[in-house]
C-alpha cells in the first residue's frame, strides 16, 4: 500500500513538482495552500505518513504548522520535512529544534526528495 504525503505549500508550481517526484514513485499526494490549510486536511485526513511543508508561507508559516503539529499527541509522530529557499539562514536549524526530521532546498533535487520520503515513510 501507498504511503500518504500532505504537501504544505502556497506555490501551486512547487506542490506540482513534489507531487508529480512523488506520485511518480507510489506516493499517494494531497495538497494544503499554506499552515492553517494543511492543519485543516492534516485533521480531515487521517492516514498522512509525512508531510512536507514550505518554511516562508502567508497566514501559517512552515515552522508555526510544524509546531502545531507536534503540539496535538495524534499527530506528533508524523514527520516533517521543511522546504526552504537557499539563502534562507538559520531555518534548516530552527527547523530541525522545533521537532522535523528533514530539511531541503528549493530547488531541490529530485532524488533528494524520493530519498528523503522514503526514509521517513518506512
Amino acid at each position: 500500500m501507498s504511503k500518504k504525503v500532505l504537501i504544505v505549500d502556497d506555490s501551486a508550481i512547487v506542490r506540482e513538482q513534489v507531487r508529480m517526484v512523488l506520485t511518480g514513485v507510489d506516493f499517494q499526494v494531497v495538497e494544503a495552500i499554506d499552515g492553517l490549510d494543511g492543519q485543516r486536511v492534516l485533521e480531515a485526513t487521517d492516514d498522512v505518513d509525512l508531510v512536507i511543508c514550505d518554511a516562508r508561507m502567508p497566514r501559517m508559516n512552515g515552522l508555526a504548522l510544524l509546531e502545531a503539529i507536534r503540539s496535538r499527541p495524534e499527530h506528533a509522530a508524523v514527520p516533517v520535512v521543511v522546504l526552504s529557499m537557499a539563502g534562507e539562514p538559520g531555518v534548516g536549524e530552527r527547523a530541525r529544534r522545533a521537532g522535523a526530521e528533514g530539511w531541503l532546498v528549493k530547488p531541490f533535487r529530485a532524488s533528494r526528495l524520493i530519498a528523503e520520503a522514503q526514509r521517513l515513510t518506512r
